[in-house]
C-alpha cells in the first residue's frame, strides 16, 4: 500500500474521492496541518534522544536531506543512435526516467519512433493522445 499527501484544488476532485473512497478503492484520512506534523514528529524524535539536538545540528541534519533530494541524478542509459550526437542525453533519459513518451519536434530524433519502451512522437501526437 502506498501513501500520498494530496492537496484538493477543484472542490470537484474531494466528490470523485469520497466516491473512491465508498467503493472501498481508496482510503481518506486527514493530516493535521504540516506545522503541527512537524512539531509532532520532532516530539517523537526527541522522546529517543537523551539530549535536544542543536541549531547547528539540526541545520546540518536538514542539508544533508536538502542535498540527497535535490542531488543531480546520474544518467545510466548509454543509447548512441541518434544522427545528431548532442540529442543522444534526450534518449537516455527517457529510458531512464521510464517514460511512455518522448515528445519532440526534432526530426533526428523522431526519425527513431521508439527508445526503449518509449515512444517518440510529436507534440500534436501527444496532445492528441492526452485528450
Amino acid at each position: 500500500m502506498e501513501a500520498l499527501r494530496i492537496e484538493i484544488l477543484n472542490p470537484k476532485v474531494k466528490t470523485i474521492l469520497k466516491q473512491l473512497a465508498d467503493l472501498d478503492l481508496i482510503t481518506i484520512s486527514k493530516t493535521e496541518k504540516p506545522s503541527l506534523e512537524l512539531k509532532n514528529l520532532l516530539k517523537k524524535l526527541r522522546l529517543k534522544s537523551e539530549e535536544v539536538p542543536s541549531l547547528d545540528v539540526i541545520t546540518k541534519e536538514i542539508e544533508i536531506v536538502k542535498s540527497e533530494r535535490y542531488a543531480k541524478k546520474k544518467i545510466r542509459s548509454e543509447v548512441t543512435e541518434c544522427r545528431d550526437p548532442k540529442d543522444n542525453f534526450l534518449l537516455n533519459l527517457t529510458i531512464d526516467s521510464k517514460a511512455d513518451y518522448l515528445a519532440t519536434g526534432d526530426k533526428d530524433l523522431l526519425v527513431l519512433k521508439r527508445i526503449g519502451k518509449a515512444r517518440i512522437i510529436t507534440l500534436h501526437k501527444l496532445e492528441e493522445i492526452l485528450k
